[in-house]
């Protein structure tokens, strides 16, 4: 890690060519080897001149517990994965589901299994990156 402020996080490492990295997309984030990882949008990129790439990161505040999602009342769909963050009165931001993009829209009712099993209906986005949605939820 390069640097952190309160908004961002500098990255910088050797580039790997058999993964991709793209702006708008969603990362784990590890900033010491005693702290969880954390999510993390890709900000910015840069290869500089060493062949090193420099990467800006914006992180996602909060807890992300895994979790188990499908549309409410389709017994026969599968089980997508989600990342669920519980809501932070202090920042003001609501518990939100982050999923594949597309997966869902807003208003649609959504079946939860994070430890246990729930009903949810979709709010408004909260973002969209290259590879996610995040969405706003409510219980049911």
């Amino acid at each position: 890690m390069l640097g952190k402020s309160a908004s961002s996080l500098a990255l910088r490492r050797q580039p790997d060519l058999a993964s991709r990295l793209a702006h708008g997309q969603l990362l784990a984030v590890r900033t010491s080897s005693i702290d969880a990882p954390g999510l993390a949008i890709v900000q910015r990129i840069r290869i500089e001149a060493d062949g090193e790439m420099s990467i800006a990161v914006r992180p996602i505040r909060g807890e992300a517990r895994g979790a188990a999602v499908r549309g409410a009342g389709n017994i026969g769909q599968k089980y997508e994965r989600a990342l669920v963050l519980d809501a932070d009165a202090q920042r003001g931001t609501p518990a939100s589901l982050i999923v594949a993009s597309g997966l869902f829209a807003p208003g649609a009712r959504v079946e939860i299994h994070s430890g246990r099993a729930g009903m949810v209906r979709v709010g408004q986005y909260i973002e969209s990156g290259f590879d996610f949605d995040r969405l706003a939820f409510d219980a049911l």
